[in-house]
């Protein structure tokens, strides 16, 4: 959750508020003009079927024009998207390339998901019990492969958890 203003709060439900999108390929913002689609959505289930312990993840569906992709020479790695209004802008999120594919001659469209799909493994607890809940949240995220952003956990940083 990020905190707003109240300037935010009051204005991002307004009918006449522009809305915010930025896309970035990497690190190379794509501009506005090159933006043709967006859509965002959530996967809960595969195939149909919902397993408990399975993760929900965020999916985005862009379609771009291909001159957004001059000036990129390698593989796009990460596209992260920010949100908002003018003045204060919200991060959506950090999305990995599931697919790419060309519309047309023009048009080029990703299918983008978040990290949530690389966190359904069996977990095999490499910390000593007990431990702190930010080491077992930093434990889970190395074998992940996801990097851990925020190191606080107010109240549970310092209460031990163990094992059973």
């Amino acid at each position: 959750m990020y905190n707003t203003s109240n300037d935010y709060k009051n204005k991002i439900y307004s009918d006449s508020t522009r809305h915010l999108l930025k896309i970035f390929l990497d690190d190379v913002e794509v501009k506005p003009k090159y933006i043709l689609d967006f859509q965002a959505s959530f996967k809960v289930f595969d195939n149909d079927e919902f397993s408990f312990g399975s993760t929900c993840s965020r999916t985005v569906k862009i379609k771009l024009h291909k001159d957004a992709l001059k000036g990129i020479k390698n593989d796009i790695n990460i596209v992260k998207i920010i949100t908002g209004i003018d003045g204060e802008e919200i991060p959506y999120g950090e999305f990995t390339i599931d697919t790419q594919k060309e519309v047309n001659n023009y048009n080029v469209e990703f299918e983008l998901i978040d990290y949530m799909p690389k966190f359904n493994f069996n977990y095999n607890a490499r910390v000593t019990f007990p431990a702190r809940l930010c080491d077992i949240a930093k434990d889970i995220c190395m074998q992940a492969g996801v990097e851990l952003r925020f190191y606080f956990f107010f109240e549970y940083e310092y209460r031990n958890f163990g094992m059973g």
